[in-house]
């Protein structure tokens, strides 16, 4: 199958390889936020536009650091709306943009939020502080609470981290949580930490530098194979 032709976007640091321009991905958003929720007033189109520069800057330091192959073409970092992956993270960065942003109405960023939940089937609220590089792969069913996230997160399908009583897990840099993995409450997960498939850490700390098996209070941690992380993200030191 030949390969599509590719704009060169470019926000302010580094220009990233789209099947469509700028303008094209910005209606494309458009139309699908005004099929779901009703037509957007001039203000807030002319609003989603101005953060979009944002957006894709946020993206491009993420999306440069994954070690993935549809991230990449020809040397620059590659963003094409219709790889399902790559459109969910865009979204979010999309949507931390527009929160960001002093005349982005409340309405608008939540209306990305939700579309991007009803395409995607994953929650990455805006609020819940994810890291500026994290990945996906498969993440229908997963949902990612607040937390204090550190970079190099990864997560699969049906993952959840969230808070229990108000107190909220704290993870540490290089995470991956296998499917059905889940880290809840008052939990501190250290540095290079893999939760194998459904396992489950709630309300306990884990050290880091291992794989964890099991559920709290009876998990079983252990040894993280060496350079295990190199598989997923370039230079995360």
């Amino acid at each position: 199958m030949p390969e599509e032709a590719y704009e060169l976007l470019a926000p302010q640091s580094v220009a990233i390889a789209c099947p469509i321009t700028e303008g094209g991905l910005r209606d494309l958003v458009l139309l699908q936020v005004a099929n779901h929720f009703g037509p957007l007033t001039p203000a807030e189109k002319d609003t989603l536009a101005a953060c979009l520069p944002a957006a894709l800057e946020l993206l491009a330091t993420c999306f440069r650091r994954v070690r993935n192959k549809y991230y990449q073409l020809d040397g620059h970092v590659r963003l094409n709306p219709y790889h399902s992956g790559q459109y969910c993270l865009f979204l979010h960065f999309l949507t931390r943009a527009l929160f960001e942003s002093v005349s982005a109405p409340r309405s608008l960023c939540d209306r990305v939020y939700y579309l991007n939940r009803v395409m995607h089937a994953v929650d990455l609220f805006y609020e819940s502080g994810l890291p500026d590089i994290f990945f996906l792969e498969h993440p229908l069913g997963s949902c990612m609470g607040r937390a204090s996230y550190s970079d190099y997160l990864l997560f699969f399908q049906g993952c959840t981290v969230g808070g229990r009583k108000n107190e909220h897990p704290v993870l540490g840099r290089k995470i991956v949580l296998f499917t059905g993995a889940k880290i809840l409450g008052r939990s501190r997960v250290g540095d290079n930490t893999v939760l194998a498939a459904n396992a489950c850490v709630s309300n306990q700390d884990v050290p880091g530098n291992c794989i964890v098996f099991g559920s709290s209070p009876s998990l079983v941690l252990k040894p993280l194979p060496e350079n295990f992380f190199a598989e997923y993200f370039d230079d995360a030191q």
